[in-house]
């Protein structure tokens, strides 16, 4: 998405899987978005899956954090703020 591009793309199934396991993605746009989503998006498609951040490690990004907070604002959840994230902002 920050390339305005699909990160893997074929015509064909195989290709697809080929694209995706090469790990050639396009590369993001350094005077749009800063080295932080860079290194985000880069390691979230990383070839390797224990290479690849879990959910707790996302969640736990503070490139993120303030959009995770929304998100549960939104959604009303204060409880989950109070336990897990509130302490952050």
């Amino acid at each position: 998405m920050c390339t305005h591009k699909r990160a893997f793309e074929s015509e064909t199934l195989v290709g697809l899987v080929r694209a995706i396991t090469s790990g050639n993605v396009h590369p993001i746009d350094s005077t749009v978005y800063d080295r932080g989503i860079q290194d985000l998006v880069d390691s979230m498609l990383s070839v390797l899956p224990d290479k690849r951040p879990s959910i707790e490690k996302l969640m736990g990004k503070s490139i993120l954090l303030p959009m995770i907070y929304n998100v549960f604002l939104d959604a009303g959840d204060d409880e989950m703020l109070n336990l897990k994230y509130k302490n952050l902002f």
